[in-house]
């Protein structure tokens, strides 16, 4: 092993070499276990059949397997939902009202009552939602707000978090397809 130096040409010790080396396994460690769980997920989401919510979800272009797999693994049953305000408020992505009894309401941003890991995915999936769907009616609806700085944008981003929810739970439920989107393979439609 080559001598290793620092900026001004001393020696570095042993002893941050050694810590440096023990990095590095532990870095080879997780990488090699990253792998093996991203097979496992791969390998599981072949065996599901074609009709399953997680093959539906990823035929969606900007939507990949380990993000269906994990909305599936965490909502566990689309169909436990009654109506479209129940996915958003179960993701923790509705606005929260207050009010002191009189006439002014005012929102105070979402509630986050919800399930962090769904809120969390869903906003991460709305920006590859925009970025991947650009001619769906969602991410055109909310492009003007998107490109936006500051306090807005981030606002926009989890109000299409939210919409897109309901309309992926409708997509999964009742087979309605979202307006605009495309499927992965296909050409999408300049606007």
């Amino acid at each position: 092993m080559p001598q290793m130096a620092t900026y001004n040409g001393d020696a570095v010790p042993e002893k941050l070499i050694e810590e440096m080396s023990r990095s590095l396994a532990r870095l080879a460690l997780a990488t090699e276990q990253l792998a093996q769980v991203e097979l496992a997920i791969r390998k599981h989401h072949r065996s599901l059949p074609a009709e399953s919510s997680a093959k539906k979800l990823e035929r969606l272009r900007g939507i990949g397997i380990t993000t269906s797999q994990q909305l599936c693994a965490e909502i566990m049953d689309w169909r436990r939902f009654t109506n479209r305000k129940a996915p958003g408020a179960f993701a923790g992505l509705c606005p929260t009202p207050w009010g002191s009894g009189g006439e002014r309401i005012r929102e105070q941003g979402i509630g986050k009552d919800g399930n962090p890991r769904i809120r969390s995915t869903m906003v991460e999936l709305a920006w590859l939602w925009s970025r991947w769907q650009p001619s769906s009616e969602l991410a055109h609806k909310w492009a003007p707000e998107l490109a936006k700085k500051g306090r807005r944008r981030k606002m926009a981003v989890v109000a299409l978090a939210r919409e897109l929810l309901v309309a992926l739970w409708r997509y999964v439920v009742y087979d309605v397809p979202i307006v605009g989107a495309v499927m992965k393979g296909e050409k999408a439609a300049v606007r």
